[in-house]
Protein backbone atom coordinates (compact mmCIF):
# COMPACT_ATOMS: atom_id res chain seq x y z
CA UNK A 1 0.00 0.00 0.00
CA UNK A 2 1.05 3.45 -0.21
CA UNK A 3 1.50 5.35 2.27
CA UNK A 4 2.47 9.32 3.38
CA UNK A 5 4.63 10.05 6.61
CA UNK A 6 6.47 12.60 8.19
CA UNK A 7 10.00 11.56 9.61
CA UNK A 8 12.08 13.11 12.08
CA UNK A 9 15.00 13.91 10.39
CA UNK A 10 17.64 14.23 13.24
CA UNK A 11 18.26 10.90 15.05
CA UNK A 12 20.66 9.29 13.66
CA UNK A 13 23.58 6.66 14.63
CA UNK A 14 26.67 8.56 13.39
CA UNK A 15 27.97 6.64 10.26
CA UNK A 16 31.34 6.90 10.44
CA UNK A 17 31.94 7.22 14.36
CA UNK A 18 29.12 4.48 14.65
CA UNK A 19 28.14 6.43 17.77
CA UNK A 20 24.49 7.29 18.70
CA UNK A 21 23.12 10.25 18.87
CA UNK A 22 24.63 11.65 15.97
CA UNK A 23 22.69 14.83 16.73
CA UNK A 24 22.52 15.06 20.44
CA UNK A 25 21.58 18.56 20.73
CA UNK A 26 18.58 18.31 19.14
CA UNK A 27 15.34 18.93 20.51
CA UNK A 28 13.51 16.36 18.35
CA UNK A 29 15.72 13.68 20.07
CA UNK A 30 13.57 14.01 23.44
CA UNK A 31 10.58 11.77 22.69
CA UNK A 32 8.11 13.66 24.38
CA UNK A 33 8.87 16.34 22.05
CA UNK A 34 8.24 13.95 18.58
CA UNK A 35 5.24 12.78 20.86
CA UNK A 36 3.78 16.44 21.58
CA UNK A 37 4.13 16.99 17.34
CA UNK A 38 2.12 13.82 16.30
CA UNK A 39 -0.14 14.77 19.03
CA UNK A 40 -0.95 18.44 17.45
CA UNK A 41 -1.99 17.43 13.83
CA UNK A 42 -5.42 16.53 13.52
CA UNK A 43 -5.38 13.77 11.05
CA UNK A 44 -9.06 13.18 10.61
CA UNK A 45 -9.06 17.02 9.40
CA UNK A 46 -6.08 17.43 7.40
CA UNK A 47 -7.41 14.01 5.54
CA UNK A 48 -11.14 15.47 5.02
CA UNK A 49 -9.20 18.85 3.36
CA UNK A 50 -6.42 17.38 1.50
CA UNK A 51 -7.36 13.99 0.73
CA UNK A 52 -11.26 14.19 0.50
CA UNK A 53 -11.53 11.85 3.02
CA UNK A 54 -10.01 8.61 1.00
CA UNK A 55 -6.72 7.86 3.35
CA UNK A 56 -7.08 5.36 6.21
CA UNK A 57 -5.55 6.49 9.41
CA UNK A 58 -2.16 4.74 9.43
CA UNK A 59 -0.98 3.53 13.01
CA UNK A 60 2.90 2.89 12.48
CA UNK A 61 4.42 3.11 8.92
CA UNK A 62 5.76 -0.29 7.88
CA UNK A 63 3.29 -2.32 9.07
CA UNK A 64 -0.65 -2.78 8.13
CA UNK A 65 -3.20 -4.91 10.20
CA UNK A 66 -4.12 -7.30 7.41
CA UNK A 67 -1.50 -6.99 4.73
CA UNK A 68 2.10 -7.38 6.68
CA UNK A 69 3.81 -9.68 9.09
CA UNK A 70 4.17 -8.30 13.00
CA UNK A 71 1.23 -6.97 13.58
CA UNK A 72 0.18 -5.80 17.01
CA UNK A 73 -3.44 -4.61 17.56
CA UNK A 74 -2.64 -2.52 20.76
CA UNK A 75 -1.03 -0.12 18.06
CA UNK A 76 -4.87 0.73 17.10
CA UNK A 77 -6.48 0.70 20.56
CA UNK A 78 -3.84 2.92 22.01
CA UNK A 79 -3.31 5.26 19.08
CA UNK A 80 -5.09 7.73 19.96
CA UNK A 81 -3.89 8.17 23.23
CA UNK A 82 0.16 7.47 22.63
CA UNK A 83 -0.41 9.97 19.11
CA UNK A 84 -4.04 11.05 18.47
CA UNK A 85 -4.92 14.83 18.58
CA UNK A 86 -4.94 16.22 21.54
CA UNK A 87 -3.60 20.08 21.54
CA UNK A 88 -3.80 20.35 25.30
CA UNK A 89 -1.64 17.50 25.44
CA UNK A 90 0.59 18.14 23.10
CA UNK A 91 1.58 21.21 24.90
CA UNK A 92 1.59 19.83 28.62
CA UNK A 93 4.17 17.36 26.85
CA UNK A 94 6.16 20.14 25.53
CA UNK A 95 6.40 22.04 29.15
CA UNK A 96 7.14 18.50 31.12
CA UNK A 97 10.35 18.81 28.04
CA UNK A 98 11.08 22.21 29.01
CA UNK A 99 9.51 24.61 26.39
CA UNK A 100 6.91 27.45 27.04
CA UNK A 101 5.90 30.76 25.93
CA UNK A 102 9.04 32.34 26.59
CA UNK A 103 11.30 29.19 25.99
CA UNK A 104 9.28 27.93 22.88
CA UNK A 105 10.65 24.97 20.87
CA UNK A 106 11.95 25.74 17.49
CA UNK A 107 11.79 22.95 14.24
CA UNK A 108 12.01 23.27 10.82
CA UNK A 109 9.68 21.93 8.26
CA UNK A 110 10.45 20.95 4.78
CA UNK A 111 8.10 22.39 2.27
CA UNK A 112 8.30 20.76 -1.44
CA UNK A 113 6.09 19.15 -4.61
CA UNK A 114 6.03 16.02 -4.73
CA UNK A 115 5.69 14.61 -8.38
CA UNK A 116 4.42 10.90 -6.21
CA UNK A 117 2.27 12.66 -3.54
CA UNK A 118 0.01 15.93 -5.02
CA UNK A 119 -0.65 18.29 -2.29
CA UNK A 120 2.32 17.87 -0.25
CA UNK A 121 3.61 21.02 0.21
CA UNK A 122 -0.51 21.97 1.53
CA UNK A 123 0.26 19.27 4.16
CA UNK A 124 3.38 20.18 5.15
CA UNK A 125 2.02 23.72 5.39
CA UNK A 126 -0.86 22.68 7.27
CA UNK A 127 1.24 20.54 9.86
CA UNK A 128 3.45 23.68 10.38
CA UNK A 129 0.58 25.72 11.02
CA UNK A 130 -0.79 22.47 13.57
CA UNK A 131 3.01 22.89 14.95
CA UNK A 132 2.49 26.83 15.92
CA UNK A 133 -0.65 26.67 17.62
CA UNK A 134 0.47 24.54 20.27
CA UNK A 135 3.13 27.35 20.67
CA UNK A 136 6.05 25.66 18.30
CA UNK A 137 8.39 27.92 16.40
CA UNK A 138 8.45 27.05 12.90
CA UNK A 139 10.70 27.55 10.16
CA UNK A 140 9.56 26.24 6.64
CA UNK A 141 12.65 25.39 4.91
CA UNK A 142 12.34 24.78 0.83
CA UNK A 143 15.65 23.39 0.11
CA UNK A 144 15.94 21.97 -3.39
CA UNK A 145 16.31 18.24 -4.04
CA UNK A 146 19.40 18.83 -5.06
CA UNK A 147 20.17 19.96 -1.71
CA UNK A 148 18.13 17.53 0.23
CA UNK A 149 19.61 14.94 -0.93
CA UNK A 150 23.26 15.86 -0.31
CA UNK A 151 22.61 16.51 2.88
CA UNK A 152 20.71 13.57 3.65
CA UNK A 153 23.28 11.56 2.49
CA UNK A 154 25.47 12.80 5.62
CA UNK A 155 22.46 12.85 8.32
CA UNK A 156 23.03 16.88 7.86
CA UNK A 157 19.89 17.78 9.19
CA UNK A 158 19.33 17.60 13.04
CA UNK A 159 16.18 19.10 13.70
CA UNK A 160 13.73 18.43 10.39
CA UNK A 161 10.80 17.25 9.85
CA UNK A 162 9.72 16.21 5.80
CA UNK A 163 7.01 14.48 4.23
CA UNK A 164 7.37 10.97 2.75
CA UNK A 165 5.71 8.83 0.62
CA UNK A 166 6.42 5.13 -0.12
CA UNK A 167 4.62 2.12 -1.41
CA UNK A 168 8.12 -0.05 -0.45
CA UNK A 169 7.72 -3.72 0.77
CA UNK A 170 7.73 -4.07 4.44
CA UNK A 171 11.24 -5.01 4.75
CA UNK A 172 12.43 -2.47 2.44
CA UNK A 173 10.66 0.06 4.40
CA UNK A 174 11.56 -0.79 7.45
CA UNK A 175 15.55 -0.33 6.75
CA UNK A 176 14.97 3.44 4.84
CA UNK A 177 12.41 4.49 7.13
CA UNK A 178 12.91 2.95 10.75
CA UNK A 179 16.54 1.82 11.06
CA UNK A 180 19.78 2.54 10.47
CA UNK A 181 20.60 -0.35 8.90
CA UNK A 182 21.11 1.12 5.45
CA UNK A 183 20.72 4.78 4.16
CA UNK A 184 18.66 6.00 7.05
CA UNK A 185 16.33 8.66 6.40
CA UNK A 186 14.92 9.19 9.88
CA UNK A 187 14.81 9.17 13.72
CA UNK A 188 16.09 5.60 14.68
CA UNK A 189 17.46 4.30 17.65
CA UNK A 190 20.17 1.31 18.31
CA UNK A 191 17.63 -0.78 19.79
CA UNK A 192 15.78 -0.92 16.24
CA UNK A 193 18.70 -1.64 14.44
CA UNK A 194 19.57 -4.40 16.49
CA UNK A 195 16.49 -5.66 16.43
CA UNK A 196 15.80 -5.60 12.68
CA UNK A 197 19.04 -7.46 12.64
CA UNK A 198 17.31 -10.05 14.24
CA UNK A 199 14.70 -9.62 11.86
CA UNK A 200 16.62 -10.54 8.63
CA UNK A 201 18.78 -13.35 10.57
CA UNK A 202 15.18 -15.17 11.34
CA UNK A 203 14.99 -18.55 9.78
CA UNK A 204 10.99 -19.06 10.59
CA UNK A 205 8.21 -17.42 9.91
CA UNK A 206 6.88 -17.29 13.47
CA UNK A 207 10.40 -15.85 14.52
CA UNK A 208 10.34 -13.57 11.83
CA UNK A 209 6.63 -12.18 13.15
CA UNK A 210 7.52 -11.94 16.24
CA UNK A 211 10.70 -9.72 15.92
CA UNK A 212 8.92 -7.59 13.48
CA UNK A 213 6.25 -7.07 16.72
CA UNK A 214 8.96 -6.53 18.71
CA UNK A 215 10.64 -4.04 16.15
CA UNK A 216 7.30 -2.53 15.68
CA UNK A 217 7.03 -1.51 19.34
CA UNK A 218 10.30 -0.32 20.01
CA UNK A 219 9.72 2.21 17.47
CA UNK A 220 5.60 3.04 18.15
CA UNK A 221 6.83 3.24 22.05
CA UNK A 222 9.58 5.82 21.07
CA UNK A 223 7.97 8.03 18.99
CA UNK A 224 10.27 7.71 16.18
CA UNK A 225 7.38 7.53 13.51
CA UNK A 226 5.18 9.91 12.63
CA UNK A 227 2.73 8.28 10.62
CA UNK A 228 -0.45 9.60 8.32
CA UNK A 229 -2.03 7.37 5.94
CA UNK A 230 -2.45 4.77 3.81
CA UNK A 231 -3.56 6.36 0.84
CA UNK A 232 -5.56 4.30 -1.90
CA UNK A 233 -4.51 3.90 -5.92
CA UNK A 234 -6.74 6.06 -7.91
CA UNK A 235 -6.84 6.00 -12.01
CA UNK A 236 -8.42 8.56 -13.88
CA UNK A 237 -10.11 7.09 -17.31
CA UNK A 238 -11.21 8.59 -20.43
CA UNK A 239 -14.49 7.06 -21.29
CA UNK A 240 -14.39 7.96 -24.71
Amino acid sequence: LRRAFFRFLCCYVDPKEKTYPMHPESPLQDARVRRALNKSVNRDELNQALFGGKGATMYLNNYHPTLSAGWDPVWTTKFDEAYGYDPVAAKALLAEAGYNASNPLETNVHVYKDASLPGADDIAESAAAYFTEVGVKVNLISDDAGKRRAARRVQGYSNHLALYDTSAAQFTGLSVYATNTSMSVGATTPAADAKFLEVRAATTGADQDRLLRELGNIVYDSYADFPLYYLPAEVVVNPE
